[in-house]
């Protein structure tokens, strides 16, 4: 992929589970992130949305259940190709959680 990842790591007071129902449920990102028309959690799933005017077309490539989801990140309007990832990890006890965030070729 091009360009230099973009990657944000932060620490939730929330067990993997909660989190993971906030990366992977459409009624919760509809809340923090966008509504995603068409989204399942199933490897090949497509799905879009607007951000702003821009219409996003995403395709999820791996679920590793409660751990990891990735999903292609394009606009039809223009070329390439991106990647979005998430990757949960537990912390010291079952109450907090780390999430990684990285966004390849942007």
């Amino acid at each position: 992929m091009l360009g230099n990842p973009l990657t944000i790591t932060k620490e939730y007071k929330c067990s993997i589970k909660e989190l993971w129902n906030a990366i992977t449920n459409p009624e919760a990102l509809k809340d923090w992130y966008f509504d995603l028309k068409g989204f399942e959690l199933v490897q090949g799933n497509e799905f879009e949305f607007y951000a702003g005017k821009y219409l996003h077309h995403c395709e999820i490539k791996e679920i590793f259940l409660y751990h990891k989801l990735t999903y292609s990140w394009t606009y039809p309007m223009y070329e390439g190709n991106s990647q979005v990832t998430f990757i949960i990890n537990p912390i010291n006890d079952d109450q907090t959680t780390q999430l990684e965030l990285v966004h390849e070729g942007i």
